[in-house]
């Protein structure tokens, strides 16, 4: 009778010190020797790959999209830590909801934190804001969620890629049906990206009707997310311009509680009232699980904002895509998995369109402004000058008035006029030589 007591007092003893599911889970997959050096060669690959694609445009934006693709490529990940750590716990709308919850609590003590450093004032949204504009995009937000999680349940994984690379294109043209800037030819390398990305998946697709309406739906729901907060924070929002960490916090708030009704709506009470029956030991693990998860997807919530002020509702999407690369190259390393030459070539194509439509964006954009500035110095140069269009004596009073305007070490430099424009004339000194009123 002793010798049994003894017996399970010892075995209480060694379930007390035994490491939760969680510290097991990482000592095994990450913290271990081999795991640790695959894992900094992965990081190393995703560093030159975004140096590659993105150097152009900064070291800001090269840092941001780094953080951002290995918030993204971990995600998972830190989900399944959750589920692992009890193996009853699966309710992933609750989960959804916990990281919202902390995006919103961790963007509101940034928020505050600057106001009291810096002095910024916090925005707060009127009302016609709120209900036309930030409520619409938490709406968005929680639809693209739920749709893309839901979907992992009729169709693999695989098939839901191939339709989530069609997202840069529905952005695109949302973003022009919005009346933001976006050039047509910048289609081209979009084509490049759905092909490669349906090329590398194309071996695992298996077609399933509701999977694909789910998909359908998130990817729609995704690109309305994504060129609203570019609308909100750029120039053409009639309304305030939000920074990133502001945007955050009032999208992650209302569509925390949306999370939070859909949670009791489908899962209701039975995720709380497991960890209510938990033992101390399962219920700090679990805990802890969903705390690595929430402040991973606070960090890949605030990286994708930050990428959508930089590059764009269709730039974010497109850097987004440069993950299946990544996938494919931690599989390699850290699960010695092979890749096909079939791969290998959607790969390639991803890589390609991504870096072409930067490239190409860039160059279209510092195109457009130099003929913004052009325009503008010509405008400058003629803007007192409008005479009839009709007959060289309209042309000789105007340029004599521009004589006068200009001072003669100017007009002395100044090389023969050449055209008319609607005002009556322009000459081809007016953009090499603008005028400087006092």
């Amino acid at each position: 009778m002793v010798a049994a007591k003894k017996a399970d007092v010892n075995k209480t003893q060694a379930a007390d010190a035994a490491p939760p599911a969680l510290v097991l889970l990482l000592r095994q997959h990450v913290l271990a020797s081999p795991s640790r050096n695959a894992l900094a060669l992965v990081i190393l690959i995703t560093v030159a790959v975004v140096v590659g694609l993105y150097r152009h445009r900064g070291l800001s934006v090269v840092f941001t999209i780094t953080v951002y693709l290995l918030s993204l490529s971990t995600m998972k990940l830190s989900v399944k830590l959750v589920f692992a750590a009890h193996d009853g716990f699966h309710f992933p709308v609750l989960l959804s909801a916990a990281h919202l919850c902390v995006s919103a609590s961790l963007s509101l003590c940034a928020l505050l934190f600057s106001s009291q450093r810096h002095g910024v004032r916090l925005a707060i949204p009127t009302l016609t804001e709120f209900f036309y504009s930030i409520l619409p995009l938490a709406f968005f937000m929680v639809v693209s969620i739920g749709c893309s999680n839901v979907a992992l349940v009729f169709a693999t994984a695989a098939f839901t890629e191939v339709v989530a690379s069609a997202t840069c294109v529905s952005t695109a043209l949302m973003v022009m049906a919005a009346g933001l800037p976006y050039d047509r030819r910048l289609f081209a390398p979009l084509s490049f990206v759905v092909v490669g990305v349906t090329v590398s998946s194309a071996g695992e697709i298996k077609l399933s009707r509701m999977g694909l309406a789910l998909c359908l739906v998130s990817c729609l729901a995704r690109s309305a997310k994504t060129s609203m907060q570019q609308w909100l924070m750029g120039s053409s929002n009639p309304y305030q311009k939000y920074d990133p960490c502001t945007l955050l916090f009032w999208t992650s708030m209302p569509a925390s509680c949306l999370m939070i009704l859909g949670s009791l709506t489908i899962e209701g009470l039975q995720p709380y009232m497991q960890m209510v029956s938990m033992d101390g030991l399962t219920s700090k693990g679990l805990f802890s699980a969903i705390l690595l998860s929430c402040l991973n997807a606070t960090v890949l919530n605030a990286a994708q904002l930050f990428i959508t002020q930089d590059l764009g509702a269709v730039g974010s999407q497109l850097a987004a895509q440069v993950k299946s690369v990544l996938t494919m190259c931690g599989g390699m390393v850290m699960f010695h998995e092979s890749v096909t030459a079939l791969e290998a070539c959607g790969f390639a194509l991803v890589l390609t369109g991504v870096y072409c439509h930067s490239r190409m964006e860039q160059q279209l954009a510092v195109r457009h402004a130099a003929e913004k500035t052009g325009a503008a110095e010509v405008k400058s140069g003629c803007s007192l000058v409008c005479a009839p269009s009709s007959g060289s004596g309209a042309v000789d009073e105007g340029m004599t008035k521009w004589k006068m305007e200009a001072g003669d070490d100017v007009a002395k430099q100044m090389p023969m006029y050449s055209a008319r424009d609607a005002c009556g004339w322009h000459s081809r000194a007016s953009s090499y030589f603008p005028l400087s009123r006092p």
